[in-house]
């Protein structure tokens, strides 16, 4: 099982490998950056890598006359909004912020009715029109997790460790002034994650990401990922 302990331990087992002045007992100032290292690692892999731990669905209604929801609190991006009442389900439209300030009216009396489309702010998403009534709504949405603080935490990406012990080293490596080395671990830790993003693509089962992510994971468009 991998924890934040174990991840500490690792990546300190590595930099002793690669870096001499760490020596081969850690203080609690190094612990600190230990702790340090490994959540910006599992941060960044977090947020650039659409790996399937990181897929999420969420249900939640609307409230008539109300145009704005707030997202879960371990939300990211979103891949897709689907609105579900009696008759049939919808895939929302996502649309610019601009755009739906200048033609969607925020007022129930010129604007009301089963929502087309949404527009995402900082922490939550606008409906227009303005639900007229109670709909269910569903949300696919890529999660992340804030920084770990307890040993016995647990990353959305346990089991990921030849992926995060890599890229932790790297950006450790460098901080210690070991450029080489840095480079070495971050080319491995990159090879690592492509091949693993490979993995997932060709698992039996596995419905391939459409439109909205690259091979890699990385959003490079504003199309929705159908649900399920």
């Amino acid at each position: 099982m991998t924890t934040f302990l174990t991840l500490q331990d690792d990546l300190f087992e590595m930099l002793v490998q690669h870096a001499p002045k760490v020596g081969g007992v850690h203080s609690g100032s190094m612990t600190t950056r230990l702790k340090r290292w490994v959540n910006s690692a599992v941060r960044d892999i977090e947020t650039r890598y659409l790996f399937p731990e990181l897929q999420e669905s969420y249900e939640g209604v609307t409230v008539a006359d109300t145009e704005s929801y707030s997202y879960p609190s371990d939300y990211y991006k979103t891949l897709a909004l689907r609105i579900v009442d009696s008759a049939a389900g919808t895939y929302l439209t996502r649309i610019a912020a601009s755009r739906f300030d200048k033609e969607f009216p925020h007022s129930t009396t010129s604007n009301s009715g089963r929502p087309s489309f949404f527009v995402e702010w900082d922490s939550v998403f606008s409906l227009s029109p303005i639900p007229d009534a109670i709909y269910t709504y569903y949300l696919r949405y890529w999660k992340i997790t804030g920084d770990m603080v307890l040993d016995a935490a647990e990353p959305l990406l346990s089991g990921r460790d030849s992926i995060i012990i890599p890229m932790a080293s790297a950006e450790a490596l460098a901080e210690l002034g070991e450029a080489i080395a840095s480079a070495n671990m971050l080319a491995l830790g990159e090879r690592r994650i492509a091949k693993a993003m490979r993995e997932v693509q060709t698992e039996p089962g596995h419905t391939p990401m459409l439109g909205g992510f690259s091979l890699l994971g990385r959003s490079n468009t504003d199309i929705h990922v159908p649900l399920p």
